[in-house]
């Protein structure tokens, strides 16, 4: 009897808006189409769900996917860390969502946000899903991604064992962060096995990751919180490095930029990046000692004005 292959959640950050909507149906109309997808490897988690897991056996679908958006009222908080129910359901929705019938949403009881708490929710929902349902990873992806969907799949089942031999993996395009002398999975797209989910959804009190959060002196961002969350993690981590393996485009803003690049460069994928980008890392500090050093003049400016007054 052969090894189970390895399974992947991938939730598509997104928010309830007209942009949104656009960058949604382009998804769907390239990397999520049905179309393109003859094995049937990726699928809506709501069907990914519904399929039996067989012992000895495996499911058609590899990739569950859902697009996440905070649909919580304005009284529900921006990270989940109470008893309510983790997710709305769709008659309580307060705005409509024009694209429902589609059936892949996640809709998170919380405030819609981005760096602020819906990441920890997000892993929060998933670690559970994955336990329930039997997948090995976690992925977070960006609306202005565009993946290439056999890649990844040649990744999972060339580089990643099913659980439980992948305790502590998370991995994506690396940066660097000054500040906390740290580094991290950029947001365009990271993955982490399920215990890692756990740990960062779950194991850690809301207390615990409030105290982790902040890339520049408390200012929250996404993908850098969620990789300290990570890092804080007591054993040591195994990261693996996809800076030279990437097997997605970001940014893709414009219909015209996502449909060239669909249609013309994905076989040029994997494609190789910096293994460590210190350049860009380092004129990011730049500029921030720089914006440091003008906001201190203003003040001492101020300062000196209004002692002389």
């Amino acid at each position: 009897m052969g090894a189970r292959p390895v399974s992947m959640l991938l939730g598509i950050y997104t928010t309830n808006s007209d942009e949104e909507l656009e960058k949604r149906l382009r998804i769907r109309d390239t990397y999520l189409n049905a179309k393109n997808n003859s094995t049937s490897f990726y699928c809506p988690l709501s069907e990914f769900t519904k399929q039996p897991l067989q012992p000895g056996n495996d499911r058609s679908c590899r990739i569950p996917y859902a697009f996440i958006m905070g649909s919580g009222d304005e009284t529900r908080p921006t990270e989940h860390f109470d008893d309510t129910p983790m997710e709305v359901a769709r008659t309580l929705l307060e705005k409509p969502v024009p694209d429902e019938n589609f059936d892949d949403f996640i809709h998170l009881n919380i405030q819609e946000n981005i760096d602020e708490g819906k990441s920890a929710a997000y892993l929060k929902f998933a670690a559970n899903v994955a336990a329930e349902y039997h997948i090995d990873y976690i992925a977070k992806a960006d609306t202005d991604t565009l993946i290439n969907m056999n890649v990844l799949l040649d990744f999972m089942d060339t580089d990643l064992p099913p659980k439980p031999m992948n305790r502590r993996m998370y991995g994506g395009h690396t940066w660097g962060n000054f500040h906390t002398s740290s580094y991290y999975a950029v947001g365009s797209f990271y993955f982490m096995s399920i215990d890692m989910a756990f740990y960062a959804g779950i194991t850690l009190s809301h207390a615990a990751r409030d105290s982790l959060t902040g890339y520049k002196g408390g200012e929250p961002k996404e993908d850098a919180d969620v990789g300290t969350f990570l890092h804080s993690h007591p054993r040591p981590l195994k990261f693996i490095m996809l800076s030279q393996y990437l097997f997605w485009y970001h940014p893709l803003k414009s219909n015209d930029e996502w449909y060239d690049y669909w249609e013309n460069k994905m076989d040029e994928l994997p494609k190789k990046a910096s293994v460590m980008p210190f350049k860009g890392i380092c004129h990011e500090f730049e500029l921030d000692q720089k914006e440091k050093e003008k906001i201190e003049i203003a003040q001492t400016y101020l300062k000196t004005n209004i002692f002389k007054s």
